[in-house]
């Protein structure tokens, strides 16, 4: 574990980006990865467990967050073009807690237009000739790819449902 120094949580994210960056071409299930931020967090997890110091109970956890998710300082465009340069100043609730407890975001997982239906660019990691299911999809599609330990999605009409399902 990254708590009990027996893997580096900067490893563990280099390890993470390169399966990033060897399926992503395929699967199309990022619309944003935040490989230096995902970097230096894990950085400064290490430097805390090399001097003692505490760390949350997600430490060196990396996850996705469904693109509709408020970044500070990270693009949120509800994969649409009328927010392609929107960058908010605040986190979202999940996202404040996820950081408290030291996870490390990797970056945002695609969706449907504002999450407002089921079709999205994604593939489906079993059959790329398929869907992941529904405006989730994205997250679906990188947990079960194991492109990122978990993902946040939102549930509506199918919106989490679908992905669980169609990629196991």
């Amino acid at each position: 574990s990254v708590k009990s120094k027996e893997v580096s949580p900067v490893e563990v994210i280099k390890d993470y980006l390169q399966t990033i960056e060897k399926k992503e071409p395929v699967l199309k299930a990022w619309e944003t990865v935040t490989a230096e931020h995902a970097l230096n967090k894990a950085k400064q997890i290490e430097k805390k467990i090399m001097k003692g110091e505490p760390v949350g109970l997600l430490a060196g956890v990396p996850y996705a967050a469904k693109d509709i998710f408020y970044t500070s300082g990270i693009k949120t465009t509800a994969s649409s073009k009328v927010l392609e340069d929107f960058v908010p100043d605040v986190d979202a609730t999940a996202i404040s807690l996820l950081d408290h407890e030291d996870a490390i975001l990797l970056g945002k997982s695609t969706t449907a237009e504002f999450a407002c239906s089921r079709v999205t660019q994604s593939r489906n990691p079993w059959n790329p000739n398929h869907s992941p299911g529904g405006s989730s999809s994205g997250s679906g599609a990188v947990v079960a790819s194991d492109m990122a330990m978990l993902a946040l999605g939102t549930q509506t009409g199918g919106s989490l449902l679908r992905p669980a399902a169609y990629c196991g």
